[in-house]
């Protein structure tokens, strides 16, 4: 490893440290009440450091939702590359969604976002990162009816919108063990699919 990759890794290292320590912080003591020397403290780095890489404890949150919707982003791509088929590719949409919100660091964070009181703008960042997630489900969903798999009269914007929307409504079981990922998946799968199969052509 040569020197410039090594001091890549040690930021990468402090600013995961500083994210982190961001969201244990707040969901301690509130957006309101944390500060930045306090996030210094938690984050084991002085006060300087952290501001380097993040000018507010609301923007360390942020970082830490668009450190989430990447990780789900790169999983989504490898399943793209892994198949051309849009049952799978959608299949596979739906189960990376659900295991991620089952994840420990994703169990951990997602109260302290929602009561944070994030500001207007931190709110339409925050917006603009989930909305990110839409846009392969869209591809996913126009490629199957391009293809044969999906109804033709669907709307691949509207409908990946409503999927988002029924998956998101499942996040706080999941995340509280009520529901487990697999049986949310399922459950799902056959919500979608009742209603977004193209019909088969029972002459053939």
């Amino acid at each position: 490893m040569d020197w410039d990759d090594a001091l890549d890794e040690h930021r990468s290292r402090y600013r995961e440290r500083i994210i982190d320590a961001a969201i244990d912080l707040v969901a301690e003591q509130g957006a309101v009440k944390s500060s930045m020397s306090a996030l210094a403290q938690r984050a084991g780095v002085g006060r300087a450091t952290v501001y380097k890489y993040f000018p507010s404890i609301e923007h360390a949150l942020l970082a830490h939702v668009e450190r989430e919707v990447k990780e789900c982003s790169r999983r989504l791509e490898a399943i793209c590359e892994q198949t051309g088929d849009p049952l799978q590719r959608l299949r596979g949409y739906v189960d990376t969604q659900l295991d991620l919100f089952a994840g420990q660091r994703h169990r951990l964070s997602w109260s302290t976002i929602d009561q944070a009181d994030l500001s207007a703008a931190a709110l339409s960042s925050f917006r603009e990162h989930v909305e990110r997630l839409q846009a392969p489900l869209v591809e996913i969903l126009r490629g199957g009816v391009t293809h044969g798999a999906f109804r033709p009269d669907i709307d691949p914007e509207l409908h990946a919108r409503i999927i988002i929307k029924v998956l998101g409504s499942l996040r706080e079981d999941i995340i509280l063990e009520k529901l487990s990922p697999a049986t949310a998946a399922e459950a799902v799968w056959k919500l979608i699919t009742g209603g977004l199969l193209a019909p088969v052509d029972s002459s053939r």
